[in-house]
């Protein structure tokens, strides 16, 4: 697919400017996390930071905005990841790193709080069910009565930090094994395993004489397929049923959460080494590849109308290809940015375009970017970082 006249038009007049800036002292860290949320056709684009005060406390924040328009702004005690959402009757559920949950009115005041035990909470899903991630176990919980309904809990994996999982269509996908070189598929409401698939050894690997365990480093899903990544480059195709259909190697890097459809015939991978590879999904034959400057952490933006690809490294970077992997433009971002940089992309300001939200700086700042794009009124392209 060759970009349209419009799409070339967007490329040459893509500017990111800063949306909002905590404003941190010289010298310290912060981060913002986006998320975009639909609510009775509506969006609105919420950000949770985390950041340290003067005195050198974990403090969190949350703030709300609605057409670019700030809606809510409220403090919270401590730090925030992307432990936060908004759920039903319009109520924001928030849950930060000392395990303390909130329930927020949209405006701002806290109507329910509860301390959970436990390790702290990383991550909201708001899908199908609502899930709290806390690092190897995970709860499900009713944000009206502030009850947590069941939990899940997996063996800590060595040398990792966290699980690589994924939720789809309620079901709960988590790597395990004593080397994190399976998967298991569990029904999170009553804990129960449905399926647990090993992906095995890969021989003549370190040194070129012992083999390695295919470690998962990433876990997507095209349709009802799962398709798992690894840390030596592997990519498996799983079925609903937990039975590989497919085992290539694609890459000598880390494979990211960076899976997606580009059309029927063609899916996109990306590593942590930023090289992004298009390959033929019948085969799993590789197309074309490209490689950025930097590394790369998250996902790539795939605009299939009018057939774009966007991926951000980790020195801020923002590479734009078109669908045979020619860069089409290439801008950077003044600012010290980190190896986990994306965009989200929707109609934030309800006028039919699309505009991109950029995460990523660790100066405490968000930025923000038209487009000539044009979508569904309302719509969200990828409100989430692994949508």
């Amino acid at each position: 697919m060759v970009p349209s006249a419009l799409a070339i038009l967007f490329v040459f007049n893509l500017t990111f400017e800063k949306f909002v800036d905590l404003d941190i002292p010289q010298g310290e860290k912060a981060q913002i996390f986006p998320k975009l949320c639909s609510v009775d056709g509506e969006i609105f684009l919420l950000l949770g930071c985390f950041y340290y005060n003067k005195d050198r406390e974990e403090r969190g924040r949350l703030m709300i905005f609605q057409n670019r328009e700030k809606v809510m702004d409220v403090m919270i005690d401590s730090q925030l990841y992307y432990g936060f959402s908004i759920v039903e009757d319009s109520l924001v559920l928030v849950g930060d790193r000392d395990g303390n949950v909130y329930l927020y009115n949209m405006k701002g005041e806290v109507l329910k709080r509860l301390k959970l035990e436990g390790p702290p909470i990383y991550d909201i899903h708001n899908d199908s069910l609502i899930l709290f991630y806390q690092k190897y176990w995970f709860s499900l919980f009713e944000p009206i009565t502030m009850e947590l309904k069941n939990a899940v809990k997996f063996n800590p994996i060595p040398n990792t930090d966290a699980l690589v999982y994924r939720i789809f269509k309620g079901k709960l996908y988590v790597q395990a094994g004593r080397h994190g070189n399976s998967i298991i598929c569990c029904n999170p409401e009553n804990g129960d395993n449905l399926w647990e698939v090993g992906l095995g050894m890969k021989n003549f690997v370190i040194l070129g004489l012992l083999p390695a365990p295919r470690i998962v480093s990433s876990m997507d899903f095209v349709h009802d397929t799962l398709y798992a990544g690894t840390m030596i480059g592997d990519l498996l195709v799983i079925n609903n049923k937990g039975k590989i259909l497919n085992m290539v190697s694609v890459s000598k890097g880390l494979v990211i959460n960076s899976i997606r459809e580009m059309d029927k015939d063609r899916i996109l991978i990306e590593t942590h080494e930023g090289i992004l590879s298009c390959v033929e999904k019948k085969t799993m034959q590789r197309i074309w590849e490209f490689k950025t400057e930097g590394e790369t952490g998250e996902p790539p933006l795939v605009l299939r109308d009018p057939g774009l690809i966007l991926t951000v490294d980790a020195k801020g970077n923002i590479y734009i290809l078109d669908f045979n992997g020619s860069l089409v433009e290439r801008t950077k971002i003044d600012d010290d940015f980190d190896g986990a940089g994306y965009l989200l992309a929707g109609d934030i300001d309800g006028d039919g375009m699309i505009e991109l939200v950029l995460k990523g700086s660790l100066k405490g700042r968000i930025y923000i970017a038209d487009t000539e794009i044009q979508c569904k009124r309302n719509e969200i392209i990828r409100g989430k970082r692994n949508d």
